[in-house]
């Protein structure tokens, strides 16, 4: 393929990607999540878990947290390759709790399960963090790291009313991008793509969450929130 047939390409693919941006932005909401569910459950969504960062920082602050709620089960929301899980695990250094990856895409979370199949304490499961819910039987320390984008409005509603109302002691400590306007707007946004900025604080505050700590970090690209039921 010469140099003008691979520009030609590049061009083509950036404009189907920006057609497919701007109907994702005219489909209802219940429909975006659906073609996100659909995105992130596909092979095609493997190569993005592996080029995930983690900064040191985020983990060290994630440890101490894991490490104060110590008679909780760890469960990670969108888990991807479980890197994150796995290194907190370790860091943790208490194979007796049970930390639990969960994930839409199938085929990553069984990658997961046979490269740690001989940590004990350490699982993976395919299902979306309102499937769980109706499984938890125990108190839980629920994390995420970004996550939250790809969910609607109406998503983050439901998720944190479920939290509220779950009759076992839930905290909830998430990283998600943010911008400083969105921690008193009251509203929702697009990102690039197919994510959102929502109004964290005011959505837990309004589903009768208790936020214990909320701070920008990252040069205030990234909003740190830590709630309870």
């Amino acid at each position: 393929m010469g140099l003008l047939d691979r520009k030609c390409n590049g061009i083509g693919m950036r404009m189907k990607r920006k057609i497919l941006q701007f109907c994702f932005r005219n489909l209802t909401s219940e429909e975006r999540s659906m073609f996100n569910n659909c995105l992130w459950s596909s092979h095609a969504a493997l190569g993005y878990f592996a080029s995930r960062i983690f900064p040191e920082a985020i983990i060290q602050h994630l440890v101490g947290l894991i490490k104060i709620y110590r008679n909780y089960g760890v469960c990670e929301i969108g888990c991807g390759n479980g890197q994150l899980l796995n290194t907190l695990y370790v860091k943790v250094g208490d194979s007796s709790r049970n930390f639990l990856g969960i994930d839409l895409n199938q085929e990553q979370t069984e990658i997961n399960k046979e490269r740690y199949n001989e940590k004990g304490g350490l699982n993976f499961e395919c299902r979306d963090i309102f499937q769980h819910m109706l499984r938890i039987k125990d108190n839980v320390f629920l994390f995420s790291f970004g996550s939250f984008t790809v969910f609607t409005r109406e998503m983050v509603d439901k998720l944190f009313l479920l939290i509220k109302n779950c009759p076992h002691k839930i905290t909830l400590a998430f990283y998600e991008p943010v911008y400083e306007k969105m921690m008193v707007s009251g509203t929702s946004e697009f990102r690039n793509g197919y994510a959102f900025f929502h109004d964290y604080v005011g959505l837990a505050e309004k589903n009768g969450l208790t936020i214990i700590q909320k701070e920008l970090c990252a040069s205030d690209t990234l909003i740190f929130l830590v709630c309870h039921n």
